[in-house]
């Protein structure tokens, strides 16, 4: 890949992380219509993969960091997952007139389970990079490491 194929790519990584997090507060608190919510829900997978492809590419300029592929394909699996969470949430809440039973409640816990553990990982695998990164300082790496235990971790 080009250094401006690179660039373009960190750059479109930090507008979709950028995206991530507008979405999803907007999704939670904002009182939208049922459509609208639903293609918000189904909008954050994806920019979650995007941003966090492009921040494999940032912590890759200098040298090729396998934990960051890994971290990011982890954190682009658990963006997947959690927007099948979000998804089956919805779905449930509008076919059960906002009362879903305790097997769908399940099945979106199990999600929930899921995407946790695989962005915990790949946020942990991320943060040991850029605990190593040049251009970024070992404060940012510890601090993208509390938060991964804090995502994967919240009981502790």
């Amino acid at each position: 890949m080009s250094a401006y194929d690179q660039v373009a790519v960190i750059r479109w990584g930090a507008l979709a992380g950028l995206g991530t997090c507008l979405v999803y507060p907007l999704m939670i608190f904002a009182p939208l219509p049922t459509l609208a919510t639903v293609v918000l829900a189904a909008s954050m997978g994806p920019l979650l993969g995007v941003a966090n492809w492009g921040l494999r590419e940032f912590l890759n300029l200098d040298r090729r960091r396998p934990a960051a592929d890994l971290g990011a394909a982890c954190n682009a699996l658990g963006g997947a997952l959690l927007t099948a969470m979000l998804l089956v949430q919805l779905a449930t809440g509008i076919r059960s007139d906002d009362k879903p039973g305790s097997d769908a409640v399940s099945i979106w816990l199990g999600l929930d389970v899921a995407w946790d553990v695989y962005v915990g990982v790949g946020t942990l695998l991320l943060a040991l990079c850029a605990v190593r990164h040049p251009r970024l300082t070992v404060g940012a790496g510890y601090r993208r490491a509390t938060c991964a235990g804090l995502t994967a971790f919240p009981a502790l």
